[in-house]
C-alpha cells in the first residue's frame, strides 16, 4: 500500500497544529489506515495533466515533478484528521465541490 506522507511526518505536521486530538489519540494502526484512505480519496479527484512514470500507482507525481507536492500531503493529513474525527467520504469530499463519484456502473450523487 502506498500513501501520501507518513504516520510520522505527519505527527510533526499536527504537532504545529491546534484541534488535532482525533489524530493525538489514535493509535499508528489507525493513523495508518487513514492514511490509507485519505490517499485514496485525494486520487480519486480530477486532476490535470498525467502520472509521472506509466504504471505508477499513485496520480502524484505528476507531468516532470519526480516528488509529490506538498500541498497533496498535507490535504491528505487534513483529510485523515476529518476521518479519525468520524466524518465520512461523501461529507468530505462534498465541502471540496466534488458533486459525484462513480465506481464502475455505480454512480452517487450528493
Amino acid at each position: 500500500m502506498s500513501y501520501y506522507g507518513t504516520v510520522e511526518a505527519a505527527n510533526t505536521y499536527f504537532g504545529t497544529r491546534l484541534f488535532t486530538q482525533d489524530w493525538d489519540d489514535s493509535s499508528d494502526e489507525d493513523k495508518l489506515k487513514s492514511l490509507y484512505m485519505s490517499t485514496r480519496m485525494v486520487d480519486s479527484l480530477n486532476f490535470a495533466g498525467s502520472k509521472a512514470v506509466e504504471g505508477q500507482e499513485l496520480e502524484f507525481p505528476r507531468g516532470t515533478d519526480t516528488e509529490v507536492p506538498d500541498n497533496i500531503i498535507k490535504a491528505t493529513y487534513e483529510i485523515a484528521l476529518k476521518l479519525l474525527g468520524g466524518e465520512t467520504r461523501e461529507s468530505i469530499l462534498s465541502k471540496v465541490g466534488v458533486t459525484s463519484n462513480s465506481w464502475g456502473t455505480v454512480k452517487q450523487t450528493y
